[in-house]
């Protein structure tokens, strides 16, 4: 069985009423997977190409993070992976509300500008390019927010930076292209993968 983070806290609770009540359990009917995929061929997938063929045109490389790869004992670390944890305080984390309502946008939007701002940091580059999950779940399919499955999918999210605007007018652009970015999400990354600039063996991200 194939799932994603959102089907499994709805099979839980499945599997704990049923443990609860036994057969007597009355379980809502489940959303038949296969009413995503009726939905996915009817999605004008030539428009979706022409989105992503745009969106990452004169993207030929996934952004790089000119940062020594080499630890002190001699050893590579090219390939390794950290995980850098940062708990914000309340007071931090109401600031940065108070940023996204002013903005009109959602801290989700406001997390993945700072990820990218960084990024730019790193690189020195003026387009960066890294990777969002988003829920695949598209409102048009009725009960899609209960149904089990793999729904989900990644995208390739692209940041501009040195135009000169301001904060509120950025986050407000960048919050539009996301919208963008969940509708055309049902390609799938391999496919938007070759519909770019980027050769060989090279991911976007």
């Amino acid at each position: 069985m194939l799932l994603d983070g959102w089907s499994g806290p709805l099979l839980w609770q499945e599997i704990q009423r049923l443990y609860r009540e036994g057969e007597t359990a009355a379980l809502p009917l489940p959303v038949a997977y296969k009413e995503y995929i009726a939905w996915l061929g009817r999605q004008d997938r030539e428009r979706a190409r022409a989105f992503w063929r745009t969106e990452l045109s004169g993207v030929e490389g996934p952004t790089p993070l000119h940062v020594e790869r080499v630890s002190r004992g001699g050893a590579e670390t090219a390939g390794r992976r950290h995980t850098v944890r940062r708990v914000l305080s309340r007071a931090e984390t109401a600031r940065l509300q108070q940023v996204a309502r002013r903005s009109q946008t959602t801290m989700s939007t406001l997390l993945q500008c700072a990820w990218g701002y960084l990024l730019h940091s790193y690189s020195g580059e003026e387009t960066v390019v890294f990777g969002l999950t988003v829920s695949g779940r598209p409102a048009e399919v009725a009960g899609v927010e209960g149904m089990v499955g793999l729904l989900i999918q990644t995208v390739p999210v692209r940041m501009e930076f040195g135009e000169g605007v301001g904060l509120d007018t950025w986050l407000r652009a960048r919050h539009s292209r996301q919208a963008a970015y969940t509708e055309y999400g049902y390609l799938g990354l391999s496919e938007i993968r070759r519909l770019s600039e980027v050769s060989g063996e090279q991911g976007l991200f």
